[in-house]
């Protein structure tokens, strides 16, 4: 009798440790995370760099993962970028980037898709507001 229970009991462990196997969540899968064009509630975030060459020097925030960027126009559906360029509308605007060269920054602003070929990052994006962290 005592050997019947001991061959129930493994089944059953074994059958539980089988179930908590089948059962187990999968692992969550990052989900991509996509600025949208026009909007002005963009947030990227990164190390500030500076491009310099052949046309005017280029503000880069290289990032630490890629997104993506969503809009109507087909310029500014982008699967995949890990830089963007970033531009000021003013004088002031230049000389705060050049000053954070290097730095890890927060930048809020309005995302396009690349439109030219003298950009050199897929996403552009005009800076509003810019922090180091």
């Amino acid at each position: 009798m005592r050997i019947k229970q001991i061959v129930i009991a493994s089944l059953s462990t074994a059958l539980d440790a089988a179930s908590l196997v089948l059962v187990s969540p999968q692992p969550a899968v990052a989900e991509k995370r996509c600025l949208e064009a026009g909007s002005d509630q963009s947030v990227v975030e990164g190390r500030l760099g500076l491009q310099e060459g052949l046309g005017p020097a280029a503000f880069i925030v290289v990032l630490p993962a890629g997104l993506c960027l969503t809009g109507r126009d087909a310029h500014d559906r982008i699967d995949q970028a890990h830089s963007v360029q970033l531009y000021a509308t003013s004088a002031d605007g230049f000389q705060e980037l050049y000053g954070m060269v290097g730095e890890r920054v927060y930048v809020r602003g309005r995302a396009s898709g690349q439109r030219t070929f003298q950009q050199r990052a897929p996403i552009l994006l005009e800076v509003i507001e810019i922090a180091t962290r």
